[in-house]
């Protein structure tokens, strides 16, 4: 995908999480984003896109991972941001027996 897909693909995506939402308008976005409400609908029509910094705002407001926000992935992964640490945190998948006794003995690798 081009940059103008992606952007495309964005704004639909965000369409669809703000109207799941109830109470989640352009303005009460813009007020999170602190922006003005013509950037939601800009980027709602695909006709621009989010800064950095608004897609970790966006993400932990609907509770997505980014793959998600930008409609690369349909699965919507639990997506949390620590507020003390900036450190993000996403669930862990179940280690096998083998790959347990390896995070015990680093040294037998």
């Amino acid at each position: 995908m081009d940059i103008e897909e992606y952007k495309i693909q964005f704004g639909k995506r965000l369409r669809e999480l703000r109207e799941e939402k109830d109470g989640f308008t352009q303005e009460y976005l813009s007020d999170k984003l602190n922006c003005e409400t013509k950037k939601i609908s800009t980027m709602e029509n695909g006709i621009s896109s989010p800064k950095f910094e608004d897609l970790f705002v966006l993400a932990e407001l609907f509770n997505v991972n980014f793959d998600y926000l930008m409609g690369i992935s349909n699965h919507r992964r639990v997506f949390k941001v620590s507020r003390k640490s900036e450190a993000v945190s996403m669930p862990v998948p179940e280690l096998t027996a083998s790959q347990r006794r390896k995070l015990k003995n680093p040294m037998d690798l």
